[in-house]
């Protein structure tokens, strides 16, 4: 009896694991995937991105009805239109303000709004790329698996997109692989998926640039 139940643990565990070489392909097409729709959006939308980010710290109060991406997100989180003379109060209040502006002035009013709706379009394709199923079910995971630290990255971290990294992924990867291979399979072709989606969208967008 016990030999038997030896052996049905030994069954249990070798079904539960994913083969290393298995994982470490799917966590490099994971990351070639990424690199390829990363490389499809223009540069003005990581400076646009980071300006927000900075912004952001200025108006925490509004962020729960504030959208990162929105087409008016800097006139709603500085209260001001970009035109306004900056004053030393206004600096005082968001010292990012002149980055901004200067930004804004060097982009030319018309550009830069063109540049921020199609920013909001861009955002639109990310942020779509999973139904909120999938999106509970990684959530879910990353509760079990990730650590604070690799739980709370966020969009804004995806300024330097030469560093971008999905810490958080990778880990409930190689987590699941040794635990539960049904998981691991599911999750793997949600992640793909999502990039799959992001890089058609991607492609369907005209005059990203």
């Amino acid at each position: 009896m016990r030999v038997s139940l030896v052996f049905m643990l030994l069954i249990v565990s070798v079904l539960g694991k994913i083969d290393q070489s298995t994982v470490d392909k799917d966590i490099a097409d994971i990351d070639q995937s990424t690199k390829t729709w990363l490389s499809m959006i223009p540069d003005w939308y990581f400076k646009i991105l980071d300006l927000m980010c900075k912004t952001s710290t200025c108006c925490i109060d509004k962020l729960e009805t504030l959208e990162l991406g929105q087409a008016d997100f800097f006139k709603i989180c500085l209260g001001v239109d970009l035109s306004s003379k900056i004053t030393s109060e206004m600096e005082k209040q968001c010292p990012s303000f002149r980055e901004v502006q200067t930004y804004y002035n060097s982009q030319g009013a018309d550009r830069f709004q063109k540049h921020m709706i199609t920013f909001d379009r861009v955002h639109g394709v990310m942020m779509t790329s999973m139904s909120n199923e999938t999106a509970t079910f990684q959530q879910e995971l990353g509760k079990m698996y990730c650590t604070e630290k690799e739980l709370d990255q966020d969009v804004c971290e995806m300024t330097n997109r030469e560093k971008f990294q999905l810490p958080c992924v990778k880990t409930i990867i190689r987590r699941l692989a040794t635990t539960d291979d049904i998981k691991y399979k599911k999750f793997v072709q949600i992640i793909k998926d999502a990039n799959t989606k992001i890089i058609e969208g991607l492609k369907e967008m005209k005059n990203i640039q």
